[in-house]
């Protein structure tokens, strides 16, 4: 069902972070790229890169590249930057031929939707790795209102911290959300001992379409 949608948006993940120089970086969050020059995130996560960095920086799957605000919304937590210079250069890990276009579809609660996390996971070694996984649950609940826009929380789901900034889609493809948070609850276990399960939250960004549109046109 989601198979061809998750094949365009693994293609457009990108890592977030900041720099002070062509040579040091640090990573931390992740975007979706959504033309060749530009990328939507969570804004803490961009606000958290400046607070330590000169700049913000995006890695795409062929390059590091320096990035510019060209607009935020707080009330939403997402902002949309624009790449530029290429500080590093790397072998094509994957070639985006396909970009959203679609940011008008509503979510509701019912909906199915599809997202990109990671997770980490020792080897034989002991050495730990990273993933990208892809998953899939309904929309289950308004996880708040108010002083921020609308903001739906995915509670079949699974979701590790450090994860801001991914993109929520429909099966169509269409682009419905990016994650801006995480939230745990706790599960009573049949021997009575209680996990905490942490699921994602994402903003939903129908509101601020046009906003987003009028941005990556400039």
């Amino acid at each position: 069902m989601f198979q061809k949608a998750t094949r365009m948006y693994s293609n457009l993940l990108c890592n977030m972070g900041g720099g002070d120089s062509p040579q040091q970086a640090k990573l931390g969050g992740y975007g979706c790229l959504l033309t060749p020059d530009h990328v939507i995130t969570a804004n803490h996560c961009l606000t958290a890169a400046l607070r330590e960095h000169s700049f913000p920086v995006a890695l795409t799957g062929n390059a590091l590249r320096k990035a510019m605000l060209i607009w935020r919304s707080e009330e939403y937590d997402v902002c949309v930057l624009h790449l530029q210079e290429v500080l590093h250069s790397f072998p094509a890990l994957n070639n985006p031929q396909v970009y959203p276009t679609d940011f008008e579809r509503p979510a509701e609660l019912g909906n199915i939707v599809g997202y990109l996390s990671a997770f980490h996971r020792a080897d034989e070694s002991g050495e730990e790795n990273r993933y990208t996984f892809f998953s899939c649950a309904p929309i289950s609940f308004l996880a708040s209102r108010g002083c921020h826009g609308p903001r739906f929380a995915l509670a079949s789901g699974f979701i590790e911290s450090g994860v801001s900034g991914s993109p929520v889609f429909l099966p169509c493809g269409a682009f419905v959300g990016v994650v801006v948070q995480s939230q745990e609850i706790p599960i009573t276990c049949h021997d009575s001992t209680v996990q905490r399960v942490r699921f994602p939250v994402f903003s939903a960004i129908r509101p601020v379409a046009a906003d987003i549109r009028h941005a990556i046109a400039r």
